[in-house]
């Protein structure tokens, strides 16, 4: 993990000798974050010490990519500026005790930077309309909302018996999975070479299903139901293995049904 993590940050410096935009540096502060979690762990810090950074790498890679699309929309130079100052809020806050003010500080800017991007990201104009757009831009918003419950949970559900299932889960889960399945359509082509993508207006159906049983699992934790918590997360866990086999059946659908359009 620490080669692969060099070879991302050299990969960014390389870039940035290039490209001077400043959404480099929330993606290069990103890569540092996954780095130093995985030298925590390297050293026999325990998982739960790296995971905070790990998750700054997913934030601010995510952030910064939602930021560089904000260039094609007018936003202000103020809302800008601010999100800065919640990023350096946010990573002031992993520097200083978790429970304590590093927790306050962690809750309050993920709110803030979940809010700032349902009010100023592209998504709000896709999510108007149809087809893919709608599927993407609403993945997106909704992957957005769980980041906001997310800081919320950092905020103030610290005496919660299942604390860090709840902290890890409305992450990885409900923020970084629905930017999985939002993105899926414009990068799965990019990356298999296909001109094809895995998307067919029922694919709003297992992602649907996916939603539900993360908030049943999210809801059943908070009000300590044991029995719930796990059929939820089986659920979830199930239907998340049926939304990566939607999409691959519908990339082998699509090519081999332009294979034999195409064959002589």
């Amino acid at each position: 993990m620490l080669f692969g993590n060099a070879g991302l940050v050299a990969l960014y410096l390389m870039q940035m000798r290039h490209h001077r935009e400043a959404y480099w540096h929330i993606l290069l502060a990103g890569a540092l974050s996954w780095g130093i979690g995985t030298a925590l762990v390297w050293q026999g810090a325990p998982i739960l010490a790296a995971a905070p950074w790990w998750i700054t790498f997913l934030l601010f890679t995510i952030v910064g990519e939602r930021l560089e699309l904000t260039r094609y929309l007018p936003v202000p130079r103020i809302a800008k500026v601010l999100l800065w100052v919640l990023l350096a809020l946010y990573f002031a806050g992993l520097l200083l005790p978790f429970h304590g003010t590093g927790r306050l500080l962690l809750g309050v800017s993920t709110t803030a930077i979940a809010l700032w991007l349902l009010r100023y990201d592209m998504a709000r104009k896709g999510v108007r309309k149809p087809g893919m757009h709608r599927y993407v831009g609403g993945g997106l918003l909704v992957g957005h909302t769980w980041l906001l419950v997310h800081g919320l949970i950092t905020l103030l559900a610290g005496a919660q018996p299942f604390y860090y299932d709840l902290y890890l889960h409305t992450f990885f889960l409900g923020f970084t999975f629905s930017m999985v399945w939002a993105h899926a359509p414009i990068i799965l082509p990019g990356v298999l070479r296909s001109p094809h993508n895995p998307f067919r207006t029922w694919l709003w159906i297992p992602w649907a299903l996916f939603q539900l049983t993360l908030l049943g699992r999210i809801v059943a934790t908070l009000a300590v139901a044991v029995e719930a918590r796990r059929l939820f997360g089986l659920l979830n866990g199930i239907a998340m293995l049926g939304m990566f086999a939607c999409m691959a059946g519908i990339m082998v659908w699509k090519t081999r049904s332009t294979r034999r359009f195409t064959a002589p």
